[in-house]
């Protein structure tokens, strides 16, 4: 594995690059760094968090030229797949990609079509195992969409939230330890309000629930404290109350 001064060096030589094509091949380096060390003999799944974390810190800012950011999802996506295919159980890394590549949801621009599709795209391929999607996968789309949310990009947003519907269909009716995920986003978009708020309600009279949708949503704004996640775990109260107040039945 390279040392801690090597991929500062690169970090800082992309961080000095004028020219996009410099980012760009600074992203193919360290790519190329973390494919030699997933495939080194010893290697034990966990060892590439500090490669993925220079490969953030060389991206642009929001609304920057896109293409750098591209070829990092396109770098992580290889990444994530070479080490699904190498050993399911490689938990640690393949969440470290999905976790970088769900905050890419800040930088990404409003208009960027592409970049959108790679996203989702990206963490359902390396999200899903041969019994479906695995629990990171969803966690990260959720990641993902409520940080687009944030920043206003709605057609990452929803892309996110179509992507988490999608899952849901293939598992209705939805138990509630496969339903936090997809609940936590539709809960952002709910007390967005406006326009964002009407596509939750339109994509929940979509999902059907294994027992009352009221308790779905108490035992994912659980999960979701129990994990940290206390923006989206006051979301679902809220949304909780709402739809109790709403259909007080």
């Amino acid at each position: 594995l390279p040392d801690d001064r090597s991929l500062e060096d690169i970090v800082l030589l992309a961080e000095g690059a004028s020219a996009t094509a410099d980012r760009v091949a600074a992203v193919k380096t360290l790519e190329r760094l973390a494919m030699a060390a997933c495939h080194k003999r010893g290697y034990e799944g966990s060892e590439l968090c500090d490669i993925v974390q220079a490969l953030e810190a060389i991206l642009p800012d929001t609304g920057s030229d896109g293409r750098v950011l591209r070829a990092a999802i396109l770098a992580l996506r290889r990444l994530g797949g070479s080490l699904r295919a190498m050993n399911s159980d490689l938990v640690a890394d393949v969440g470290a990609v999905l976790r970088a590549l769900a905050r890419m949801g800040s930088i990404a621009g409003a208009d960027d079509d592409d970049a959108a599709r790679l996203l989702v795209d990206a963490i359902e391929e390396i999200g899903r195992g041969p019994n479906g999607p695995f629990l990171s996968c969803g966690l990260a789309l959720l990641d993902l969409g409520r940080s687009a949310l944030e920043h206003q990009n709605y057609l990452l947003a929803t892309s996110a939230l179509n992507k988490l519907e999608a899952m849901a269909w293939e598992r209705q009716p939805l138990q509630p330890e496969s339903s936090a995920a997809y609940l936590g986003l539709v809960a952002h978009f709910w007390t967005d309000g406006g326009s964002a708020k009407r596509r939750a309600s339109a994509s929940l009279r979509g999902v059907r629930f294994v027992g009352s949708r009221t308790e779905h949503l108490r035992r994912a704004r659980d999960t979701h404290y129990e994990s940290g996640r206390f923006d989206t775990a006051d979301q679902l109260q809220r949304m909780r109350i709402g739809q109790v107040a709403a259909h007080p039945n």
